[in-house]
């Protein structure tokens, strides 16, 4: 046993690894209301599908909002204590979870579940690099811990999928139960309760700060969740959310830029150009990587396929995530230009979306869209362990967990929603200009047109149907026609599209030499997560 180990002296080195890596698994497939469950919840609870949609943003929420607190959580409480607590609140909200009858409800337990799981999930990540990464390399934290992250997510998405087509949907929340009473046995018998460090009293938190970040984040997430449906800024509800999220931040900023003990210190991102460029990196990444609705809706509604073999096409990200995510992390450890593989992650970009745009056919072999899918995930697995680097690279070590906040803040709270939003209305103006462009075709004068609705319509009556109803069906059966067309021309001009800013990005970062900053041994050799 390490020095520094959480474990009891007697637990064997390969049980101890063993244990770490299944921690961390576990809490990686918590993953609530994830974007395959969506509907289903929506209709299990009769409740509106965009509430459910920010109960899915309010997991991401609950985690960033614990990240500023956890610090504090670790210094004050030992570490068995703390985590048989939020294990304990894990197990208890996968349970109560499926019980709820209202959305709203939902929102509160998706909340509370992402706090409790950033708990759990950074002090496994802690303890995890604190056993394999002994020399604080921050290529090898991120080209470690992301395979791990992203893989238990696609695993997660997958369970979620082939559970509700096999059950229901709170088979989400039951599929984690196992995890979680495996790492209750694990640190109720395995790790000592020693304190491993001074203990710090828990008060003088900015609890003010705290409540104008969920404010903020919520209300955002509720503009841009409820905007394409209520017309934006035409509803006076939206106006009321934009409000309040403005109000918010302008409370935050105000506050946090003079109160001593600040919620998160704002400094950190006038201060470190790293920390600027690589979190704005972050938010751009997500334009092109928060695409797989546009895809989704084309292999559901056009190629006809179900959750199941939707998610199980995404799972095909994994070989990539394995190979080229360590070996990013391989690189970047060795200080290899930033530059060069933040190039080379937005042209997999690139050509993942000048490939797929020519895939969006309805004839579409099955098997093509995997070499896609390959591409996407070394694209994301390239790009994201670089930007993570570059963002945490020679930054102060009091300012490493505000800055981690950044980084986790500006993707899952900031980035996710706004992207999904900001895509979500763009696919809805192309598949309106697409679906004016076919009306006008289907003039008086087009004889196919005829031709298909007569040949459907005989064959409806062929069949027993009179005359009425073949019509109403034949009719029917060109709408599910023209609605395809509309989805897959929207979402060949969308991934064109993408496929030029992806090339732009690409570009953009060959310019940037201030990208290969200077590493400084002194200012990274501390750990990025204190165990």
């Amino acid at each position: 046993m390490a020095a520094n180990s959480p474990f009891y002296h007697w637990v064997p080195r390969p049980l101890e690894d063993g244990c770490l890596i299944g921690f961390l698994l576990a809490q990686t497939l918590i993953s609530g209301v994830s974007s395959y469950s969506i509907n289903e919840v929506t209709a299990g609870l009769g409740q509106e599908n965009e509430i459910i949609r920010i109960a899915f943003y309010g997991s991401s929420i609950g985690l960033v909002t614990m990240l500023p607190i956890y610090y504090r959580l670790r210094q004050f409480w030992i570490r068995k204590r703390l985590l048989l607590i939020a294990l304990t609140l894990e197990l208890i909200l996968c349970l109560v979870a499926p019980l709820l009858n209202y959305g709203w409800e939902f929102v509160a337990v998706s909340f509370l579940m992402g706090a409790v799981k950033c708990i759990c999930l950074i002090d496994g990540i802690g303890m995890f690099m604190a056993r394999f990464n002994q020399q604080n390399s921050r290529g090898l934290f991120y080209g470690m811990y992301y395979p791990i992250s992203f893989i238990g997510g696609q695993v997660a998405g997958f369970l979620a999928a082939w559970g509700i087509i096999h059950y229901d949907w709170s088979f989400t929340y039951y599929v984690a139960i196992p995890g979680i009473a495996s790492s209750m046995a694990i640190v109720t018998f395995l790790m000592h309760p020693n304190r491993t460090g001074h203990k710090i009293p828990l008060y003088q938190m900015d609890w003010t700060g705290c409540f104008y970040f969920v404010l903020f984040t919520f209300s955002l997430s509720y503009v841009c969740v409820f905007g394409e449906r209520l017309d934006w800024l035409e509803s006076p509800d939206i106006r009321l959310g934009a409000g309040m999220a403005l109000f918010a931040v302008i409370m935050f900023l105000a506050r946090e830029l003079t109160v001593k003990r600040p919620f998160i210190r704002l400094d950190t991102w006038k201060k470190y150009f790293q920390v600027r460029v690589g979190i704005t990196f972050m938010i751009l990444l997500y334009l092109v990587y928060n695409t797989s609705a546009i895809q989704t809706a084309f292999m559901e509604r056009v190629l006809r396929y179900d959750h199941e073999y939707v998610a199980s096409v995404m799972l095909y990200m994994i070989p990539s995530f394995l190979v080229v995510i360590p070996l990013t992390g391989l690189l970047l450890h060795r200080h290899y230009s930033v530059r060069i593989l933040l190039a080379i992650g937005f042209t997999l970009f690139t050509v993942y979306y000048f490939l797929t745009a020519k895939l969006f056919y309805p004839e579409l072999e099955e098997g093509l869209l995997i070499l896609p899918q390959m591409l996407k995930g070394a694209a994301y697995g390239i790009t994201i362990t670089t930007l993570s680097y570059y963002a945490s690279t020679n930054v102060p070590k009091e300012y490493n967990g505000h800055r981690a906040v950044f980084s986790v803040a500006s993707r899952f709270v900031i980035a996710m929603p706004v992207t999904a939003a900001i895509l979500g209305e763009w696919t809805f103006h192309a598949q309106r200009q697409q679906l004016m462009l076919l009306t006008e075709k289907m003039g008086l004068d087009n004889y196919a047109l005829h031709n298909f609705l007569r040949g459907s319509q005989a064959t409806l009556q062929s069949k027993g149907m009179d005359s009425n109803q073949a019509q109403a069906a034949a009719t029917a059966l060109l709408q599910g026609k023209v609605q395809q067309q509309v989805i897959m021309l929207a979402g060949q001009d969308i991934y064109t599209a993408l496929g030029f800013i992806s090339l732009i990005m690409t570009i953009t970062v060959l310019l940037m030499r201030q990208l290969d900053a200077h590493y400084l041994q002194h200012r990274n050799s501390y750990s990025l997560l204190d165990t």
